[in-house]
């Protein structure tokens, strides 16, 4: 019988060797996902960018045939309180769908009853349950959701936001949206001067207005800060986010809008912003981790802009719902009585969702309350301004440069800031 000779193979690794190579393994891991997390928001904000310049040329596109950008929302002067709906009856179509064929999606417009409101079954215009098509692809219908209200289009859409993944998670299927015009600064009541015949109309002086002042079709001529300088439309989040924070930074205050009479010139923000709303910007908590300071707290609130409708509310306090009920029809009611403004009721402890028009008032500085703009990229917003390029913004911006960039006839300069 032979012997073997030499060293004996080793078939395995040892203890202490299989856990050297997970530790350089993990290491090497944590190292990398920063790296790729950071590539994969790069990519997103990439997007978020391509998204916001197509809807800057698209307001181009709407300016070179109509000589004029378009409004906030096509409401109508709501003078038909009763009987069939009319032309005249508010219409809420928001500045979304009125570049649509200026963006490429020319059939989705098309199809659409413009003589009733965006809302209405064209079947049955009293029932509000929303218009809807099979002929236009893709076909309204699509995933259950009938109305045009729930139709998902991602060029509106901030891929790094995913609060919600489908209509279906919003109150009537609706849709939303993350980017909202600029209405410009601070709280304003609308108004009828001319009677129930005539539309109503923004009380906001000239300076206070932005890219889209409520029921205002802006020109280039009005733009006097210079279009290169004038917001047109920004970034919020489907859930948005507050700033107004509690000591224990958990719990938020539900403040009800005052009322403010206006005394000082642009851009100084009144007192009250300063003190009771925190109007320095910054990093805004995302509502659906927060509770409000009820006993017991309940989950915030969230907002949310609706993409195809504008919805009128009274949650801001602003136009159009301040004053009058000309927007009669909505969902059955005035304005601020169930007229149009969307209110999920909280389920199993989750956040109630109120759905506002796609716009916002630039008297909030960015990620500082929801009325503002937000956004979920880190530490900046992303704006598309009335030339048609686009900006990154960072959220510590002075409040005055930021209120100046929002209104189109402060007779501000930004200079150099």
């Amino acid at each position: 019988m032979s012997k073997r000779s030499g060293s004996v193979r080793r078939c395995a690794f040892a203890l202490k060797e299989v856990i050297v190579v997970t530790v350089v393994i993990g290491v090497a891991i944590a190292l990398l996902l920063p790296a790729v997390q950071a590539s994969r928001e790069a990519a997103r904000r990439s997007q978020c960018t391509n998204n916001l310049k197509q809807i800057g040329l698209g307001l181009q596109n709407y300016n070179d045939v109509f000589k004029c950008f378009p409004a906030d929302a096509i409401w109508g002067d709501g003078s038909a309180k009763e009987g069939p709906l009319t032309p005249e009856a508010p219409y809420h179509y928001p500045w979304t769908v009125t570049i649509l064929g200026f963006i490429e999606c020319s059939p989705r417009y098309d199809a659409l009853n413009k003589s009733i409101p965006i809302m209405a079954d064209p079947k049955n215009p009293t029932s509000f349950t929303g218009q809807y098509s099979t002929t236009v692809p893709p076909a309204y219908g699509r995933n259950g959701y009938k109305g045009f209200q729930s139709q998902e289009m991602p060029s509106f859409r901030c891929p790094s936001d995913m609060t919600f993944h489908g209509p279906g998670e919003m109150p009537m299927n609706m849709m939303w949206t993350n980017y909202a015009g600029s209405e410009g600064v601070g709280y304003f009541p609308a108004v009828q001067p001319g009677g129930d015949t005539e539309e109503p109309q923004s009380s906001a002086p000239d300076e206070y207005k932005g890219m889209f002042a409520f029921g205002e079709f802006t020109t280039f001529a009005s733009i006097r800060d210079g279009s290169a300088n004038t917001i047109a439309v920004a970034e919020v989040t489907a859930g948005s986010v507050c700033n107004q924070l509690s000591a224990a930074k958990r719990n938020v205050a539900i403040q009800a809008t005052p009322i403010v009479s206006y005394t000082r010139p642009l851009p100084t923000p009144p007192e009250w912003a300063i003190d009771e709303f925190l109007l320095r910007g910054g990093t805004g908590r995302p509502r659906s981790q927060l509770l409000t300071t009820l006993s017991p707290p309940t989950r915030a609130p969230m907002v949310f802009r609706a993409c195809w409708v504008a919805l009128t509310t009274s949650v801001t306090g602003g136009a159009p719902c301040a004053d009058g009920d000309f927007f009669h029809g909505a969902l059955g009611g005035p304005c601020g009585a169930g007229g149009f403004e969307l209110k999920s009721a909280p389920i199993a402890g989750a956040a109630p969702l109120y759905g506002v028009a796609p716009t916002y008032n630039a008297l909030y500085a960015p990620n500082s309350d929801w009325p503002g703009p937000d956004s979920l990229h880190p530490g900046a917003i992303i704006a598309a301004f009335a030339d048609g390029h686009t900006q990154t913004i960072q959220q510590n911006i002075a409040y005055e440069v930021w209120a100046a960039m929002n209104t189109k006839a402060g007779e501000d300069s930004l200079g150099n800031d």
